[in-house]
């Protein structure tokens, strides 16, 4: 998709499920709006009007309509969701074999074609038996959230508690939340959101490791720097070659 987009429909007789792989756009349904980026997924269920917009840039994502049968009982649950995917990149390459294979000319096509839709229906259930809880859906949304705000301003000097405040939850449920859904600590996730923007900034400019320690959150380029061989194995200067 590119800017100006905007596609949808008033009464959808299916449940229509829509995965962002890169970029951003909104997802709107009556009486709701939300934004979804890269490892988003939102879903609308079959009877209610759901539209996809973006403004600006570019969007690359995949939209599925799934017929109202019992196989997907488990999506009525809500009307409209938006979580965050189990595995984007695993669906995306089933995606991209499927339509390369679909431009083939090989004499087996149809049966390659077969094979490659049932792992894909294999993994939209997977996809959708994760929304079955609320209360699981609810705490993955509001890691989501958090991941969000931090990166937006990873210059800011982050505590646990401070984390926890945001999410109205104390420091220990927190810890537990990042745990479960993210396989990491609290302070690993700002970490890890720290050093991707530094091998970002590392790679596609040329500001000195003072700003680059002062964009990310560090106090000095040292403090930078001993964090960065940590995490990568390799000073910034070194990565940087």
């Amino acid at each position: 998709m590119h800017e100006d987009y905007l596609a949808g429909t008033d009464h959808a007789g299916d449940h229509l499920l829509y995965m962002v792989f890169e970029g951003e756009c909104w997802g709107i349904s009556q009486d709701f709006q939300h934004s979804i980026g890269a490892g988003d997924v939102f879903i609308v269920t079959a009877g209610h009007g759901a539209w996809i917009q973006l403004t600006e840039g570019s969007c690359k994502a995949v939209w599925f309509h799934l017929t109202d049968t019992a196989a997907w009982q488990m999506l009525k649950s809500d009307p409209v969701t938006v979580h965050r995917a189990l595995d984007p990149d695993g669906m995306a390459s089933v995606m991209e074999l499927l339509l390369r294979e679909k431009a083939s000319v090989q004499p087996d096509r149809e049966l390659v074609l077969t094979h490659y839709c049932a792992i894909l229906a294999a993994c939209l259930m997977r996809e959708v038996a994760d929304v079955e809880s609320p209360a699981e859906r609810h705490a993955r949304n509001r890691l989501h959230r958090l991941r969000a705000l931090l990166n937006d301003h990873l210059e800011e000097d982050w505590t646990v508690a401070r984390m926890a405040a945001l999410l109205h939850v104390s420091a220990g449920h927190l810890h537990l939340l990042t745990k479960r859904h993210a396989n990491l600590t609290p302070q690993d996730m700002l970490r890890e959101l720290r050093m991707d923007r530094a091998q970002s900034l590392l790679q596609s400019t040329q500001l000195t490791l003072d700003d680059i320690a002062d964009q990310i959150g560090y106090r000095s380029p040292y403090a930078f720097s001993d964090a960065f061989l940590r995490h990568t194995g390799m000073r910034p200067g070194a990565y940087r070659g």
